[in-house]
């Protein structure tokens, strides 16, 4: 009877720490203050954390005015794993904006996802303005057939990635404009099957070490593109940034012509 009894006990146990580790914290915005620091806006009534036995995945499935958003007036967010689209038939939006931070300064979230990977789920993320970051050490944008994502780099924020392996999905559109930067660091492996589209003569993509012969590849099938067009990008390694391989847009040719006729003018009136 005593063997029973602690047999059964051990099997409880057990099922508490799978329930618990399997256990999510969905994005609920009960509060409709769209912050992803309010703890009510969470299921498990906490914010993310980084720990991964606690609340396990966290998902958000929401969009439009439920989208989640960090700013600067709020701590750090963390997450150890990151859901941004994860159910099926859904749209999510995560917004870091304004000097919001996503990530941790050691080390980013365990692992991020946008869009479903397995579902067709749609992920957004917007990252915009100076001093916005989304960090993790491995991102998985998009999906092989089956969920989509966009992700929007603009104004000065700023998308970095980690050592682990980093993938844009066939489903998943990138977008680095106005001056956004979206940074690879030691990236032990960057699989791109969808596209990273560069805009504005300020916005970057970079990667760390001489990853010439993949970007110059990349560019070449299409999935890195200046402005929509494909082959309209140039990439240098240890030129621009020290150490890193830098990919920028080619200004277009109106573009060329505005700055040479300002060029021109400011000349005459310097005459």
């Amino acid at each position: 009877m005593i063997r029973k009894i602690v047999f059964v006990g051990y099997v409880v146990v057990v099922l508490s720490m799978a329930m618990q580790v399997l256990a999510a914290n969905d994005w609920t915005n009960a509060t409709l203050d769209g912050k992803w620091s309010t703890a009510a806006n969470w299921s498990e009534g906490t914010v993310p954390t980084m720990t991964p036995d606690s609340i396990g995945d966290s998902r958000i499935n929401l969009t439009g005015a439920n989208a989640s958003t960090i700013d600067g007036t709020m701590p750090q967010a963390v997450a150890q794993w990151l859901h941004v689209g994860n159910f099926w038939g859904q749209t999510a939006t995560l917004n870091v904006v304004a000097g919001g931070k996503l990530g941790t300064p050691i080390w980013g979230l365990g692992e991020a996802w946008v869009g479903g990977e397995n579902t067709d789920a749609i992920g957004i993320l917007n990252i915009d303005g100076a001093g916005s970051v989304a960090k993790s050490e491995g991102w998985r944008i998009g999906s092989a057939t089956l969920g989509s994502a966009v992700v929007n780099i603009t104004n000065g924020g700023v998308m970095q990635g980690g050592t682990w392996d980093n993938y844009i999905r066939a489903t998943a559109t990138v977008n680095i404009m106005s001056g956004g930067v979206m940074q690879m660091m030691g990236v032990s492996q960057f699989v791109v099957d969808g596209v990273i589209d560069i805009s504005g003569p300020t916005s970057l993509l970079l990667l760390e070490t001489d990853r010439l012969p993949l970007v110059n590849a990349l560019i070449a099938a299409g999935k890195i593109t200046g402005n929509g067009i494909v082959g309209n990008v140039s990439a240098t390694y240890n030129e621009i940034v020290p150490g890193y391989t830098v990919v920028t847009a080619i200004p277009e040719p109106m573009t060329l012509a505005i700055l040479g006729l300002g060029g021109l003018l400011l000349r005459r009136r310097n005459v």
